[in-house]
C-alpha cells in the first residue's frame, strides 16, 4: 500500500499528515486548511486509506466550460486576488439561470470573479 496522500478534494492543494498522539492522525491541506482527524485507526496506513478513499469525491467545474443548472445551491470558487486578501475563497451561492446571486461575493459587486463551481454534496443521512 502506498503512503501517498491524494490532494485536497476542495482546492486541489497538497496535504500532509501529522501524528498528534499515538494512533491519532490529522491530515491538513496546505491551501484551504481543510482537515480530517482520524483518531480511531490502528495505523498510519489506515489513516492514509481513509483519506484517499473518499466517497463522492467532489469535482470543480470551470464556469468557462459549463454553466450551472438553471436553479439551485452550489459551491463557488474564487481564486487568489491580491486586492481582496490574496486567499482562495469558497462560498455557498444560489444559482439562477446560469448566474450566481444571493451572496455579496457571488453578485461580483466587489469585482471578484469566480472561476469554478460544483453541486453541493448530499446531506448526511439521518441515523
Amino acid at each position: 500500500m502506498s503512503n501517498k496522500l491524494k490532494p485536497c478534494p476542495i482546492c486541489g492543494s497538497e496535504v500532509n499528515m501529522i501524528e498528534e498522539n499515538v494512533g491519532e492522525y490529522i491530515v491538513v491541506c496546505h491551501g484551504c486548511q481543510v482537515l480530517m482527524i482520524a483518531d480511531d485507526v490502528s495505523s498510519k496506513n489506515e489513516a492514509v486509506e481513509r483519506w484517499n478513499n473518499r466517497v463522492n469525491d467532489p469535482k470543480w467545474i470551470s464556469i468557462k466550460e459549463q454553466k450551472p443548472p438553471d436553479e439551485g445551491w452550489f459551491l463557488v470558487f474564487y481564486p487568489k486576488d491580491a486586492e481582496f486578501g490574496d486567499a482562495y475563497f469558497i462560498d455557498v451561492c444560489f444559482g439562477y439561470k446560469g448566474v450566481f446571486n444571493d451572496n455579496a461575493l457571488a453578485s461580483q459587486e466587489d469585482g471578484i470573479e469566480y472561476t469554478h463551481w460544483m453541486p453541493l454534496p448530499e446531506p448526511p443521512k439521518e441515523l
